[in-house]
């Protein structure tokens, strides 16, 4: 059975390495409070390709930056209820990092811009198909592929109608 097992995580850690080891640059907007957890999370995304810049969440009051919005939930201190109008309005794909079932997550389900929720135990392969499920959200090329050679760019709305909010656990 060794055998079998070895072949599982290389087959696992292939498809997760598959493409490009990074993504594209991609301006990832990280909200959360300061903490070792969220250096651990900008680090990650900074190694695969993005632009990230963290933010202490503050009372309504969103920053613009960004193409993503990433919040790193996974603490019990925040709360995010002050912030849940904002990022419901806006429009930007959003990751949610939690390791538990959090309000955020039910009060942001239904926003327009969509939510993909995250348990942080992920690898770095997750990561890469939570940012290429979030250019897809925002209508634009997916971070991992060259755009050279592509015929046309298909948008978002070609494949999510505007009245459906996709949510999506990975």
């Amino acid at each position: 059975m060794p055998h079998a097992a070895w072949r599982f995580r290389h087959a696992r850690d292939t498809f997760a390495n598959q493409g490009t080891s990074e993504m594209n640059t991609q301006k990832i907007l990280l909200l959360g409070p300061e903490s070792v957890e969220r250096t651990q999370l900008e680090q990650r995304l900074t190694r695969l390709g993005g632009d990230v810049m963290p933010v202490v969440p503050t009372a309504n009051f969103v920053p613009e930056f960004g193409e993503v919005i990433v919040v790193d939930a996974r603490d019990d201190v925040t709360d995010w209820a002050l912030l849940t109008g904002e990022l419901a309005d806006d429009s930007r794909p959003l990751v949610i990092v939690a390791d538990a079932p959090r309000h955020i997550m039910r009060a942001l389900s239904g926003r327009r811009g969509g939510v993909l929720v995250l348990t942080g135990a992920e690898n770095d392969g997750g990561y890469r198909v939570a940012m290429n499920l979030c250019a897809a959200l925002a209508g634009r090329e997916r971070p991992d592929r060259p755009t050279e050679g592509r015929r046309e760019r298909v948008e978002a709305s070609e494949w999510a109608p505007a009245t459906t909010n996709p949510v999506v656990a990975i």
